[in-house]
């Protein structure tokens, strides 16, 4: 698609989310696609104003998913920076709406523009927090492909590896996993979970999957939160939700249940080749770990 300014103002004039006040609907309105058009683009503030909900014509282009003009309003000024009344930036919104993400980044490497991929909206989340929660992966490795900090906290210290978790996500955990070293798996929230305490905590369909992804990578099983709980306590509470698969390799088995208050040591005497109902159990023996 040729972009041009006149089709950058007839587009964005009939843009959802674009009151009939708002100076940009106005200037499109009144002048269509004549020549002062051209000069309004031209001017970079201009460029940069904003509606009542503090949105510019970035935002905008993004919500309503006009890639093509990404590039165009990039390479004319619009700032990827400013925030919406919710401290959303063009950035927040193109994992939001699931739209735009390559192009943007792309035009902002090119055009060499200065810009934050880890800034905090005001719930204190990053991009990559929301693309964490709400996917697609894609969006999580394109992300961090361009930089984007994976060890961010949020309002309630949270990473988007425990958010991966909480929200059951395998393909955006492992997207993560990729590019998280593993000194920073055990990372704890303000409630002293790690990301593999929470997949262990929650009756999600796929936790059992999300814990396999974060032992292999060399979650510690033994740490426990402010509770005085472990993982293994956690499995141990929430037996029903796991569904596992046969051991087919020779395993060793801890004689002892490592800090678990509610771990039964007759638990470590099942048959190996019967379908195991405890997910610490099946990796315990992987490495040995330090509390």
């Amino acid at each position: 698609m040729d972009v041009t300014r006149s089709t950058v103002m007839r587009g964005l004039s009939r843009c959802e989310g674009v009151p009939p006040h708002d100076p940009v609907h106005q200037h499109a309105a009144k002048h269509g696609i004549h020549s002062e058009a051209d000069s309004f683009f031209e001017m970079t503030s201009i460029l940069n104003l904003v509606n009542n909900k503090s949105q510019t014509i970035l935002h905008l282009a993004i919500m309503n998913n006009m890639p093509d003009y990404v590039p165009f309003l990039i390479t004319n000024g619009c700032d990827p920076m400013i925030k919406d009344y919710q401290g959303n930036n063009a950035i927040h919104y193109a994992v939001i709406y699931k739209s735009c993400l390559s192009p943007l980044l792309s035009s902002l490497k090119s055009n060499r523009v200065n810009y934050n991929l880890d800034l905090y909206n005001n719930d204190k989340q990053t991009a990559l927090h929301i693309a964490a929660q709400y996917g697609p992966a894609e969006s999580v490795s394109l992300l961090l492909e361009h930089g984007a900090g994976h060890g961010a906290r949020d309002i309630d210290g949270r990473t988007p590896l425990h958010l991966a978790a909480y929200d059951d996500s395998v393909a955006n955990t492992e997207a993560l996993l990729a590019y998280v070293p593993a000194n920073e798996i055990d990372i704890v929230d303000h409630n002293g979970n790690t990301p593999l305490q929470i997949a262990c905590g929650l009756q999600h369909r796929h936790s059992f999957d999300i814990a396999r992804l974060l032992l292999d990578k060399g979650a510690n099983p033994l740490k426990f939160d402010h509770k005085k709980e472990t993982a293994w306590a956690s499995v141990d509470k929430n037996l029903e939700i796991f569904h596992f698969e046969k051991f087919k390799k020779k395993k060793k088995f801890p004689k002892k249940c490592p800090n678990s208050r509610n771990c039964r040591a007759d638990i470590y005497n099942f048959p190996r080749d019967m379908k195991i109902r405890r997910i610490l159990l099946a990796y315990a023996s992987h490495a040995h770990f330090e509390q």
